[in-house]
């Protein structure tokens, strides 16, 4: 289901809603939103740079995988790859309406420009988690392997650093991370799971992507269902990975059923119902929350909680 990055400015807060294609020919809003940590990295918006039109009110509408991006200063393309080509330049491009209705068929492009104290690292970081972002929600059909990668958000980016910059991201996005912020939770995982590999560390990566996973932060959960299904920096445990997989499918990602159905085939008819339960069961926690993390799996930190549903489950 073709899927657009809005933004809004609701009461001085930037953010981005995710907007969806219906029938009829519109978008509508939907109650998603990206990057929640905007506020703190976001200055202002830039004036219109082109314009996007709802594939079945543009009359010359090209047939790309999603609307076309009529940029003022290039040629026609298709919105995903303009997103994409101004992600990998550290730029965000995001669409505006003017309408209050949640709905529209035709959008302006403008670019998040960032505050000026923002440095090159935060803005490199945020730039490829917006792209991964962008890649769960506007591009489900991605690649798909057996080989435990399962759902491929990582968006063409040179995701090991050296170790210095490594650390110094660390020191950026950990006062937003221990405080709650799901984003900055993800990035930190992200760190530990793909940076240079003297700095790689798999359980922190899952202890991070856990804490965002809990609080409803799909690239999170996508990965943790990896995580859990190739037993990398946590026990190898089918429930679990069924568990977080179906949570990121049930947002209409077609690469995550996938994934849910080849953890399913090598489940027991008693771990089904379990991970079954867990799915029915589950709701995000608030920030900083410590509520289901033990139901759901999430490594908890050595401050006096203990034991997981790894342990429970028979995974």
């Amino acid at each position: 289901m073709l899927k657009l990055p809005v933004y809004s400015d609701t009461y001085g807060y930037h953010q981005i809603n995710v907007w969806t294609l219906v029938d009829g020919g519109e978008f509508r809003r939907t109650a998603h939103w990206l990057l929640p940590h905007l506020l703190i990295n976001f200055d202002s918006l830039s004036e219109s740079l082109g314009r996007v039109v709802a594939p079945e009110h543009d009359r010359k509408h090209h047939e790309w995988s999603s609307p076309t991006a009529y940029f003022y200063m290039g040629r026609p393309m298709s919105l995903y790859k303009f997103l994409r080509q101004h992600a990998l330049q550290r730029e965000i491009m995001v669409l505006t309406t003017p309408t209050m209705s949640g709905r529209a068929r035709e959008f302006s492009i403008s670019e998040l420009r960032f505050r000026n104290n923002v440095s090159t690292a935060v803005k490199a970081l945020t730039a490829r988690s917006f792209l991964e972002e962008i890649e769960v929600f506007m591009n489900p059909e991605r690649r798909f392997g057996d080989a435990g990668e399962g759902i491929e958000v990582t968006g063409g980016f040179q995701t090991a650093a050296p170790r210095e910059d490594h650390d110094t991201q660390v020191e950026q996005w950990l006062p937003q991370a221990t405080v709650g912020d799901a984003h900055a939770q993800y990035a930190l995982g992200h760190l530990y799971e793909y940076g240079e590999r003297a700095a790689q560390d798999p359980h922190a990566a899952a202890h991070w992507y856990a804490k965002a996973a809990a609080q409803g932060y799909t690239p999170a959960q996508a990965r943790l269902g990896v995580i859990y299904g190739a037993g990398r920096g946590v026990p190898q445990n089918y429930v679990l990975a069924h568990f977080w997989t179906s949570l990121v499918a049930a947002s209409g990602i077609d690469s995550a059923e996938r994934l849910r159905d080849m953890y399913a085939a090598r489940m027991t008819p008693a771990q089904l119902a379990a991970a079954g339960k867990l799915f029915d069961d589950w709701r995000p926690t608030e920030a900083g929350g410590r509520a289901r993390r033990r139901q759901a799996g999430q490594p908890l930190p050595p401050d006096g909680g203990t034991g997981t549903a790894a342990e429970t489950t028979g995974g």
